[in-house]
C-alpha cells in the first residue's frame, strides 16, 4: 500500500496491541466447523432451486449486463457474427511469407491429437480488437494480417494484437499478389479512415 495514509488508518485498529495466543484464537473465525450431512445439502439446494426462478435470473441478468459485468445478448450475438465474418475465407497457408512456409515444412500444420507441436494461422490484428475498434472484416481476413506460428506461441498471445492497426493498412495498401477482395479493402480502409465504422447492418 503506497499511501502511508491510507496504511496508517488500516493499522489503527490493532497499532499497540499485544497479539497473545489467546488473542489470535480469539480473532480466528472458522468458516465451517464440520462438513455439511446429506440432509443439510438438499435443504441448502433446494433453498438455492427455490431463490433461482426463471424470474430471479432475469432480473440478475439485467442487473449484471446493467453493471457491465456481463455482455448483453445483442453484444454477444454481434461478436459472433463478426468472428465468422472476419475468418479466412481461403488457404492462408498458400499465402504465407518464404521464412514462414519453411517453418510450416519443419513443423507441420496443428492438429489437436496428431501434431500438437504444429503451426496454426492467426491473426496480426486481432479478430477481438478489431470488433472494439469496429474495423471491417474484410480488412481483418486479408492476408496481410495474416501470421502462420506455432500453435503454442499463438495461445500465449490470448487475442492480443501483435501490430497496429494503421501498420495493418499500410501493409494492405502496399499487397503487390493477387487477393479478391483487395480493392474493396483499400476502399474500406478509406472509408474507416473518415470515420465509418462497421455494423451488422451495414450494406458496401
Amino acid at each position: 500500500m503506497k499511501d502511508p495514509k491510507i496504511r496508517y488508518l488500516v493499522g489503527s485498529a490493532n497499532r499497540g496491541k499485544k497479539f497473545s495466543l489467546q488473542r489470535i484464537k480469539n480473532m480466528y473465525i472458522p468458516i465451517y466447523s464440520e462438513p455439511h450431512t446429506e440432509e443439510t445439502k438438499k435443504k441448502i439446494g433446494k433453498k438455492s432451486s427455490e431463490k433461482w426462478t426463471p424470474s430471479y435470473k432475469k432480473k440478475f441478468k439485467r442487473k449484471m449486463v446493467e453493471l457491465g459485468y456481463w455482455k448483453s445478448i445483442d453484444e454477444i450475438e454481434e461478436y459472433r457474427l463478426y468472428h465468422k465474418l472476419s475468418y479466412w475465407t481461403g488457404n492462408m497457408f498458400n499465402t504465407c511469407s518464404e521464412n514462414e512456409r519453411k517453418i510450416m515444412i519443419e513443423y507441420g500444420i496443428f492438429h489437436p491429437v496428431n501434431n500438437s507441436g504444429g503451426v496454426s494461422r492467426d491473426h496480426r490484428f486481432s479478430i477481438k480488437e478489431g470488433f472494439i475498434n469496429k474495423v471491417y472484416p474484410e480488412i481483418i481476413r486479408h492476408p496481410c494480417n495474416c501470421e502462420i506460428m506455432l500453435q503454442s506461441d499463438n495461445s500465449k498471445k490470448h487475442s492480443k494484437s501483435s501490430i497496429e492497426l494503421n501498420t495493418l493498412f499500410e501493409l494492405i495498401k502496399n499487397y503487390k499478389s493477387e487477393w479478391k477482395e483487395q480493392k474493396l479493402c483499400i476502399k474500406l480502409i478509406d472509408l474507416y479512415k473518415n470515420g465509418y465504422k462497421w455494423n451488422k447492418y451495414r450494406e458496401i
